[in-house]
């Protein structure tokens, strides 16, 4: 199957004049050849390798390299703690909790994971999160959950170009129809927007709507909102909704740190603020990892302002 993004950059690059050379029949994998002007960049599976450095890679690649370079570069990063199955793990867990504000909420995932895949939130013990530990393989990463809006910018070029809010997946009653029925319909436009993105409802999902005191046929209220996800990921049916013209001017400032830093010039930052238009500081900024190979179809359908991302990617690496 073709990667979605490819799609987006093939039919660019025909408005644009870039020329497209398909190279599946040879290479046997979605490799796609565009050049302009003498130039040349191969992208396979839709991501962008043109660039991209192995180190820059791995950095990004690994949350707690990346949580330690942010730091480096002066942007802040949640309170965390690294765990790797040592036989002390329930000691540090343990001690890591005690020294957190009383009441504090935290997240739990895998050091290395993408897409929301593994991400436990709002535990609020150290049993909690021990026990989501355990069911993760690998080295797996503990902070403090930070309140606000779910921020994600996304840079062509080492330069901010568009902003969205995720928030989490949910439906809207229509006081007619069921819960199920409901998400069915969501499911089937989150499909269609990115067919890399899926709604499925899982037995976290089924908790959260028993809390919310509904079941899958119960009928919702006309205008009451149901929350089907805790994390704000597009790829789980999230809802990106674009705020570029803004987002703070401090968070352009961010990502050129970044650019510079890691050397990255195709890349996204996903950031928890309170509040996109106020300064980073004042707002509680946190920022949680940087995406090297970053999807960005999401920014092509937010609601609010839609990006050409394809056509500006082209743009910036292969200038006219």
């Amino acid at each position: 199957m073709r990667d979605p993004h490819q799609i987006a950059l093939i039919a660019a690059a025909h408005r644009d004049g870039i020329a497209v050379h398909e190279l599946g029949d040879t290479w046997g994998i979605d490799a796609v050849r565009y050049s302009r002007a003498g130039r040349t960049v191969t992208v396979i599976d839709g991501a962008i390798h043109e660039d991209l450095s192995h180190q820059a890679e791995l950095v990004c690649a690994d949350k707690r390299a990346c949580k330690a370079r942010l730091e480096e570069l002066g942007i802040p990063t949640p309170r965390s703690l690294s765990i790797d199955g040592a036989s002390d793990v329930g000691e540090r867990i343990a001690r890591f909790v005690a020294g957190s504000p009383v009441g504090q909420r935290f997240v739990c995932k895998p050091v290395d994971g993408t897409n929301g895949e593994g991400v436990a939130m709002d535990l609020r013990s150290a049993d909690a999160i021990l026990a989501h530990a355990w069911t993760l393989s690998g080295p797996v990463l503990v902070e403090e959950q930070i309140h606000g809006d779910d921020l994600r910018l996304q840079a062509i070029g080492g330069v901010l170009v568009a902003a969205c809010i995720r928030e989490p997946a949910q439906v809207v009653g229509d006081g007619v129809r069921t819960l199920d029925a409901l998400v069915e319909e969501r499911a089937t436009a989150v499909y269609a927007a990115n067919p890399q993105n899926t709604l499925v409802l899982d037995a976290e999902s089924l908790a959260l709507i028993e809390e919310q005191g509904l079941a899958l046929d119960s009928v919702v209220p006309a205008g009451t909102a149901v929350r089907l996800k805790r994390v704000a990921n597009v790829g789980q049916g999230g809802r990106p909704v674009d705020v570029t013209d803004s987002v703070h001017p401090a968070y352009a400032d961010w990502m050129e740190r970044i650019a510079a830093g890691l050397g990255l010039s195709i890349f996204a930052l996903d950031v928890i603020c309170a509040d996109p238009t106020a300064p980073p500081d004042a707002s509680g900024a946190r920022a949680l990892e940087v995406n090297a190979r970053p999807q960005w179809l999401h920014h092509t359908f937010s609601e609010g302002r839609r990006h050409d991302i394809a056509g500006a990617i082209l743009a910036s690496l292969l200038p006219a």
